[in-house]
């Protein structure tokens, strides 16, 4: 019953936007400055309030550094999957929020095989079948929520990834990842970050959460691509130092080079202290008791008021 009752004060909440009971999301494009229902300038302007670098419009990719970070949301035109996924594995981190065909490349690459949402699995807000509620499991960005209400989302089958969101069926909605040095949060829905649906709580508290970690705290630029926003030029593939790179990969780098080279009694006796100094900093870095993934707390930003007039 108390499922219930939160469920039927979400619609109530969504109904006292702006825009009719018949209106929904996934009708219109996305676009990042509007101030529309189906904008995105609420989470925009919240992120820029706390202080975070956030543009949007077009993307030229050969401006782009895989020290900055990039929300892909509801495009009109497939993304350039090949070098989003090259810049997430040299250090970028990628948001991907669609339900269209238009990101099916960009999230195979990623490791996800998108498919249509399964129906009637899944509690809906009442008198809105097609307002989902999808329940959530603590990790990474998803941390400290509960629910996501999405708008004619769509699914992912189930595959090596563990899905942070899911239906019952067992299909996944949301993740948090790595690849190569770089991190990506995947989710079946764009109109989780629409004005509209910045309403729900929990939505506003979630798009808050994904903004902090694209920015790193404020130490990354954020570029949105949304709606008939493009991504063009050449990515230049700018690869971050050797001491950027996580420890294991700068030994697995060095063991390389030495397989490759004529064994010899300085070589071995170099091998060995590799071996040791790098289970000495393992020890080190790895506390027994402390989580592997931690991230330090983002800027605090405010969801958006829902008085808005």
């Amino acid at each position: 019953m108390s499922h219930v009752l939160s469920r039927a004060a979400v619609a109530a909440t969504l109904l006292a936007g702006p825009m009719s009971a018949d209106a929904q999301p996934a009708a219109s494009p996305v676009a990042a400055e509007s101030p529309d229902w189906t904008g995105l300038s609420d989470w925009i302007a919240a992120a820029r309030s706390a202080g975070l670098d956030v543009q949007t419009g077009p993307l030229d990719l050969s401006t782009l550094s895989p020290r900055e970070a990039v929300a892909v949301i509801g495009p009109e035109a497939p993304p350039a999957d090949e070098a989003l996924v090259r810049f997430v594995q040299e250090g970028g981190r990628l948001l991907v929020a669609d339900e269209g065909a238009a990101s099916d490349a960009l999230f195979t690459r990623l490791g996800l095989q998108p498919k249509a949402a399964p129906r009637g699995t899944d509690p809906s807000l009442p008198g809105y079948p097609d307002l989902v509620v999808l329940t959530v499991a603590p990790f990474g960005v998803f941390t400290g929520l509960e629910r996501l209400v999405t708008n004619h989302p769509g699914a992912f089958a189930p595959g090596p990834l563990d899905a942070a969101v899911g239906f019952a069926s067992g299909d996944g909605f949301g993740y948090d990842a790595t690849l190569g040095t770089g991190e990506f949060v995947a989710v079946a829905d764009s109109s989780l970050f629409v004005n509209l649906m910045q309403h729900v709580p929990e939505n506003a508290r979630f798009s808050a959460q994904v903004v902090s970690w694209l920015a790193e705290n404020g130490k990354r630029t954020v570029h949105v691509v949304a709606g008939a926003d493009a991504t063009g030029g050449e990515y230049a593939g700018i690869a971050p130092p050797d001491e950027a790179l996580h420890g294991a990969q700068a030994f697995n780098r060095a063991v390389s080079k030495l397989a490759n080279s004529r064994p010899n009694g300085i070589a071995i006796r170099f091998f060995v202290a590799l071996v040791l100094a790098a289970a000495c900093i393992y020890a080190v870095a790895v506390h027994p008791g402390l989580p592997g993934r931690r991230r330090r707390p983002g800027p605090r930003i405010s969801a958006p008021r829902n008085d808005r007039r």
